[in-house]
């Protein structure tokens, strides 16, 4: 049971809202459309050395590089580092790859 300390009107409630940069967010989708399979792929290595005690698959892996990649350039960031490749593997929410024997 929760008892209130303070009186307080519930009829009345702060609203608060987010700012949406929209500026940003097309150019993010810009630059996600310049950019090649290739500069994608080239991030695998970061990808290895970061979390090299998981088994991913290669299309979990590259979905995480790319989720990646799509941070670094909202940020403004030129290159993607270790902290943004592990905020991307925690953001990156399929399920566990299955493993067939």
């Amino acid at each position: 049971m929760a008892l209130a300390l303070t009186s307080e009107n519930l009829l009345v409630s702060e609203v608060n809202t987010t700012t949406i940069d929209y500026e940003r967010i097309e150019y993010v989708r810009t630059m996600q459309m310049s950019r090649s399979e290739q500069e994608i792929l080239s991030l695998l290595p970061l990808y290895t050395k970061v979390f090299r005690g998981s088994q991913q698959s290669f299309r979990r892996s590259y979905l995480c590089c790319k989720v990646a990649r799509t941070i670094a350039d909202f940020e403004g960031k030129e290159s993607v580092t270790q902290a943004i490749m592990e905020k991307a593997q925690q953001l990156y929410l399929l399920p566990k790859d299955r493993h067939y024997h």
